[in-house]
């Protein structure tokens, strides 16, 4: 996925200014960034939920834009930061939603649509939620109820917007770990908060900052004390593990 001098703002405000990135395929992505640095927008546009206002996308040498939404839907598949939900479906029809791009008009899912679907919520450590009412459910439940939709969806891109924010911590690390072994097969993208876990898990780090791309490389190379305290302003401190082989951010605080 290419992006070319990206443009967007809602109405005269400008959000997102003359963007261009590659999202190489195959690697867990992150877009690190302070609120309002245009995380999510970029994330909707990489969707095709938004239009730019100038620039475009391309997925596979495509524009995006020419894309129809069923072929979108092969290809991309979303999850955001809260599951919008007003009617009574139970998990499993929810985690089924995600098969609707490989389902005939008014057909059924399959037992192979199905199987996929049991297997998406093993990964999730869903299961158990399959018959109950989602409306139900914790917030943190529902969040890897739609992250096992949109592994369900088989998308060689999967989008996910601060996917781990209502997560304790074992399924924080246990998503991002199941996230991370569906590449190189597949590309994942994930708007993150947490910049210790976002070095841990990805391959790839975009940094954003007052709308513009400030940084983009390797997690060493972008998540440390003098490139992080020049976009959130404040100073951070390393701590490492007693063997010294892994090393930990902490804002400081006083």
């Amino acid at each position: 996925m290419e992006v070319k001098h990206l443009g967007f703002g809602y109405d005269v405000k400008p959000v997102l200014k003359d963007i261009s990135v590659t999202f190489p395929k195959g690697r867990f992505i992150s877009i690190l960034g302070p609120n309002g640095s245009g995380k999510s927008t970029l994330l909707k546009l990489l969707l095709g939920l938004l239009q730019p206002t100038q620039g475009e996308i391309l997925l596979e040498g495509r524009p995006l834009k020419g894309y129809r939404p069923l072929e979108k839907a092969r290809q991309l598949s979303y999850v955001p930061q809260v599951f919008q939900n007003d009617y009574e479906f139970t998990a499993r029809e929810v985690v089924e939603m995600g098969r609707y791009p490989f389902i005939k008009q008014l057909g059924n899912p399959t037992p192979e649509d199905r199987r996929i679907c049991e297997d998406a919520m093993r990964i999730t450590e869903t299961t158990h939620l399959k018959d109950q009412p989602v409306s139900r459910i914790s917030g943190g439940e529902l969040q890897r109820v739609s992250v096992a939709r949109a592994i369900a969806q088989a998308t060689p891109w999967i989008l996910l917007d601060e996917p781990v924010n209502h997560l304790d911590v074992s399924h924080q690390i246990g998503i991002l770990k199941s996230l991370k072994e569906m590449t190189p097969q597949r590309t994942v993208v994930a708007v993150m908060h947490d910049l210790n876990l976002a070095r841990d898990f990805s391959d790839w780090i975009i940094l954003l900052h007052e709308g513009r791309v400030v940084k983009v490389g390797k997690p060493g190379e972008c998540i440390n004390p003098e490139v992080l305290s020049t976009i959130y302003d404040l100073e951070f401190l390393k701590t490492y593990t007693e063997d010294r082989s892994l090393q930990y951010l902490f804002p400081k605080t006083k």
